[in-house]
């Protein structure tokens, strides 16, 4: 078990982390067990334009991202695809991962 709140807590957006991710800093209150950080696709809107995105991705697609957000693993993905990684579009990205790692690393 890790030894910090899990991200979308109480106590991870507040005195002594701080944490700043989507999860913790986007949303109210604390979140159900479970919760997985979804990344907002407007962060991927701005970084590269809608013209540009467009060439890359479809309408169902995009119309999806707007509506759910992205996985970890869409955001990876189109970020790479597109010539760039994903903690230059979305803040607190590689938080995220760090701390997933450091679960993961505990729990074995």
């Amino acid at each position: 078990m890790s030894p910090y709140p899990r991200h979308g807590t109480r106590g991870r957006y507040q005195e002594p982390y701080l944490c700043r991710c989507l999860a913790c800093s986007g949303r109210k209150g604390a979140q159900p067990t479970g919760y997985t950080p979804r990344w907002p696709s407007r962060a991927l809107e701005l970084f590269f334009g809608l013209e540009v995105l467009r060439m890359w991705v479809d309408e169902e697609t995009l119309t999806q991202w707007r509506t759910d957000g992205l996985s970890d693993i869409e955001a990876d993905r189109q970020a790479i695809k597109m010539g760039t990684m994903p903690y230059d579009i979305w803040g607190g990205y590689a938080t995220a991962g760090l701390d997933f790692v450091a679960e993961v690393l505990v729990d074995v």
